[in-house]
């Protein structure tokens, strides 16, 4: 209890509440296999392979687009089509896929 200058008292309570326990999640697994060897499904490539691979399937199926005096600019486009297939395609190459894996996936 405190005595203020105006005469009245303030009391102060403190309270202190315990940790929150750790709840269980999916991905719980995930956090306490960090460091630890497991089975996991790679690639084989690393993130600069993978992009290769995709800029080499990109620049095959995208159109450069043109300025108003019909140069070309840098801009890549890409109809849908083209898109689902391109996608197909590094599916295929970066993630080691078979042709019958790949649909389930583009979903």
């Amino acid at each position: 209890m405190t005595h203020n200058v105006d005469g009245s008292t303030t009391t102060t309570v403190t309270t202190t509440t315990p940790p929150p326990l750790p709840r269980e999640t999916e991905n719980s697994a995930v956090i306490e296999s960090i460091g630890q060897a497991g089975p996991a499904k790679l690639s084989g490539f690393n993130g600069a392979d993978e992009d290769d691979i995709m800029q080499k399937v990109l620049k095959k199926h995208c159109v450069y687009g043109r300025d108003s005096t019909n140069n070309k600019t840098s801009q890549l486009f890409l109809s849908k089509e083209k898109a689902m297939r391109a996608g197909e395609i590094i599916l295929e190459g970066a993630h080691k896929l078979n042709q019958e894996e790949v649909p389930v996936w583009m979903k």
